[in-house]
């Protein structure tokens, strides 16, 4: 826990609501999962304390490359936990899905707290996340695939999408 301390202590992550301070209080109260998680037993964290951490320091995917219709899927790419919003606005609007960035739509995100010390964590450091919103007049005739792309080594990345499914 220690890590992530020194990390949100050192991180220059806009805060002005206070939820990252109060999503961090919330992951050092319930710490990391152990064994005897169910969940967790068989998996060990151990090899976290091995690993120096660092946040990402990527903008967003290069322009152009944050949205693209294939024959088969439509793609969007998160790199380093960010997205090209705006491509993906102008990729998905001619199906009628509506994009925003996450903090523009806060009045139509329900704030969540949880039980689970890694949603809390990613609450804590995530970057500018991704909305999307779907109604019945969404016509989305393909899946949707949305692709993460870690291009730093030791990178501590949070993305974080909001999927508001209307009517």
């Amino acid at each position: 826990i220690e890590m992530f301390k020194s990390l949100f202590i050192n991180s220059k992550l806009s805060d002005p609501s206070g939820d990252r301070q109060k999503a961090f209080e919330r992951f050092e109260k319930l710490g990391l999962p152990t064994k005897s998680n169910e969940a967790w037993k068989y998996t060990s964290l151990k090899p976290l304390s091995k690993v120096e951490l660092s946040l990402s320091t990527t903008l967003a995917p290069s322009h152009g490359q944050g949205t693209q219709v294939l024959s088969d899927s439509i793609e969007i790419l998160c790199v380093d936990g960010r997205f090209d919003i705006e491509n993906i606005k102008k990729t998905l609007k001619s199906f009628d899905v509506e994009v925003k960035t996450l903090s523009s739509a806060s009045s139509q995100v329900r704030k969540v707290e949880s039980q689970d010390s890694f949603f809390e964590l990613n609450s804590a450091f995530y970057n500018e996340g991704l909305y999307l919103e779907f109604s019945s007049k969404s016509k989305l005739n393909k899946p949707l695939v949305i692709r993460y792309q870690v291009t730093q080594a030791s990178a501590f990345v949070n993305p974080r999408i909001y999927i508001n499914m209307k009517d």
